[in-house]
């Protein structure tokens, strides 16, 4: 009975590991869900929500592999338009094996979380050894105020072995932990404050700009929202800007700030460019392209051509060439490609999620929804694997619990 028990906790906890995990893991762990949700559809009892609410919360929660599955029929790339479809089905297969198989409750979704941070907080750890290992040997040399070496050590961040992690979706995952962590903190608060030391290190090592900007975010409104005396939230807000700008300082995101200002050109010229005047050309090019994009869009997988070739004739530089260079913004990604009417549904789909957080007064859904929104501004989050993955499993519990929390109130 104890090993039955076992099995099916790691069949269902087994994406909560999803900092620890490479792609093909990954899929592995997806593979284990669906068996967890097919045993819990077979042995459940009754269903705990009518048929209504499940269709309705299919059809919102797997609304961008609906609309990259029906932008194939006028895509003006069909290959890499396929290539969406297949990385987005997660969009439809968790909340259906969440809704209608039913294999949480609200308990087992405050352990998925837990479980979560604990991965994160141990991915931390292999990531500040890993990293330290890189320095002891002279692969890395860390100088805050140089930018190549700030650039040489998130490379070497994406070759963890194993792992293999971008630092931006490294980032991600770390500062979502962290959120989580706010509204689903352990009894032990030693291990609360080891979690939260031994995360932020590895995030200001990262030094993604877009996900730490969210994070910063996030937790000022929370500082704000958790505190009703206004001196009092004035005061700490003052003390936590204070700390960000004097760690900040001594991290290697001081390289990645001073970029932008030192930057002699606002967008590359010849062999002259960095990080930020390629996203400037970048952001160009998609607002460009923006204005001339047809009530339907130009199609999933189009987006990518339309932009290469702008890139080619707008800048006098092969940089654009080296690599490949998305919108870096997942609004301009929807909008290029399901057109005006596409863009409207998808950001009504993201009201209903604030609707349902605001419900049941669920603020770690609330900001869980604001931390990816505002990361959304700086890069496809949902474009690539690891993005994907992570929203829409938790979109999917989050959303779920708020009918659980809304029946049992």
């Amino acid at each position: 009975m104890r090993s039955i028990k076992m099995v099916r906790h790691i069949l269902l906890y087994s994406l909560a590991v999803l900092p620890l995990l490479s792609m093909a893991m990954v899929n592995i762990a997806i593979l284990f869900f669906v068996i967890a949700g097919v045993w819990c559809y077979i042995t459940k009892s009754k269903s705990l929500l009518n048929k209504k609410d499940i269709l309705k919360s299919l059809f919102w929660l797997s609304l961008p592999f609906t609309m990259y599955l029906m932008g194939l029929f006028w895509s003006l790339d069909i290959k890499n338009g396929f290539s969406f479809v297949e990385r987005s089905y997660v969009f439809f297969l968790f909340p259906l094996l969440i809704f209608c198989c039913q294999i949480y409750d609200s308990i087992k979704i405050k352990t998925f979380i837990q479980i979560y941070i604990i991965a994160s907080s141990i991915f931390s750890c292999v990531v500040f050894l890993f990293i330290t290992y890189k320095i002891l040997i002279g692969k890395i040399l860390i100088e805050n105020s140089d930018y190549f070496s700030v650039v040489s050590l998130r490379a070497e961040l994406d070759r963890i072995p194993i792992i293999h992690e971008h630092p931006i979706y490294l980032s991600l995952m770390l500062a979502l932990a962290l959120i989580l962590l706010f509204y689903n903190r352990f009894k032990k608060k030693w291990l609360n404050v080891g979690i939260v030391l031994v995360i932020i290190p590895t995030l200001l090592l990262a030094s993604s700009r877009g996900p730490l900007l969210a994070l910063i975010i996030v937790f000022s409104c929370i500082i704000i929202q958790n505190n009703k005396n206004r001196l009092r939230a004035l005061l700490l807000l003052f003390l936590f800007f204070i700390s960000i700008v004097f760690v900040t300082f001594f991290s290697p995101l001081n390289s990645r700030i001073k970029e932008i200002s030192t930057t002699k050109s606002f967008y590359p010229e010849g062999i002259h460019h960095n990080s930020f005047n390629i996203r400037n050309g970048i952001y160009k090019c998609a607002f460009e392209i923006s204005k001339q994009v047809p009530i339907y869009g130009f199609g999933t997988g189009s987006v990518q051509g339309v932009l290469n070739s702008c890139y080619e004739k707008s800048f006098n530089t092969n940089v654009y060439e080296k690599k490949i260079y998305n919108t870096h913004n997942q609004y301009f990604h929807f909008y290029i490609s399901f057109g005006l009417l596409g863009f409207i549904i998808i950001v009504y789909s993201f009201i209903l999620f604030f609707k349902r957080a605001l419900i049941i007064n669920d603020n770690s859904y609330f900001y869980f929804l604001v931390f990816f929104l505002i990361c959304f501004l700086t890069e496809n989050i949902i474009n690539r694997n690891t993005g994907i993955v992570l929203f829409s499993i938790f979109n999917s519990l989050f959303y779920y619990r708020t009918y659980l929390e809304n029946d049992n109130s």
